[in-house]
């Protein structure tokens, strides 16, 4: 709290206070320095207490001359003359008020546009998000589909090649595991060519329908010839058909009908499709057969 001292009121209120015998003074209102902080405290607090003093009354209005003093100064006299400003030419007064505000309408229109634009573009990009996942998966699953016939047309193809094998391996084994079978094991007579360590078998069914012919070491035909079978009867020789080596197998090409009286077997080496008399040495040779 600021000193009191410099406050008309409070000098005066200190000199009441002087008066009830609080200081020794002079008689003047002037209220001398206190002696000590104690003294000031106790200054401080009777001024205070002095001060609550008018609130405590009654409130009393101000007479009606003041109030009009105080409204005419605060208003002013109605008798000045004020300069009107006239309106820009053209434009009406009415018009001009009336009319909003073209940047807070224009700022107002924007920030009422922006979050509808941004939901909208966020729309339009779920949209096209959703269209390009469903296009997506609908390629997926078309090549998925693509695949699996893919898949199934190998397998059955495969299938069928694999029964075919298999039942041309079950009529070969059951012609040459068939009673009164004869087996011919023909051997190179030479010892020299291709078929030097080469050990080769005819089976000759009972019916003599369709013979077989196995090749173990025997090195691919030179190219543009094939092997040729000939069934001895007697002095003569018949051919019975050709044969290739494919993958150290014997496949036969074309087979002829086993002629009857047989008596050996032999192979020749002759040209692609074969001959109609040897051309060349036998290079296998078997008279004896092997009768099961």
């Amino acid at each position: 709290m600021n000193e009191p001292y410099d406050d008309p009121e409070a000098i005066a209120a200190l000199a009441v206070l002087d008066g009830f015998g609080r200081v020794e003074g002079p008689e003047e209102t002037s209220v001398p320095e206190a002696e000590d902080e104690v003294e000031q405290v106790l200054r401080r607090l009777f001024v205070e207490a002095a001060s609550l003093l008018p609130y405590a009354l009654e409130p009393v209005p101000p007479p009606v001359e003041v109030r009009g003093r105080l409204l005419t100064s605060i208003v002013g006299d109605l008798t000045q003359e004020v300069e009107e400003v006239a309106p820009a030419a053209g434009e009406p007064v009415a018009a001009a008020a009336a009319a909003p505000h073209p940047f807070r309408a224009a700022g107002a229109v924007r920030r009422r546009r922006w979050p509808r634009l941004l939901a909208a573009a966020a729309g339009l990009a779920l949209v096209a998000g959703l269209v390009f996942w469903i296009a997506y998966l609908q390629s997926e699953l078309g090549a998925s589909r693509a695949r699996l016939a893919w898949a199934e047309r190998e397998w059955k193809a495969g299938a069928e090649a694999s029964r075919a094998a298999a039942a041309e391996l079950e009529g070969s084994l059951a012609r040459v595991t068939a009673a009164a079978v004869a087996i011919y094991p023909l051997r190179c007579p030479t010892g020299r060519g291709p078929a030097a360590n080469a050990r080769v078998f005819v089976y000759l069914p009972p019916d003599r329908a369709r013979w077989e012919v196995a090749a173990h070491g025997l090195a691919p035909e030179p190219p543009g010839r094939d092997y040729q079978v000939w069934f001895l009867v007697g002095e003569r020789a018949t051919s019975g058909g050709c044969f290739n080596v494919r993958d150290g197998r014997a496949v036969v090409s074309m087979a002829e009908r086993v002629p009857p009286g047989v008596t050996g077997v032999a192979v020749t080496v002759e040209p692609r499709g074969g001959s109609p008399r040897p051309t060349g040495d036998a290079i296998l040779v078997a008279h004896q057969p092997i009768r099961l």
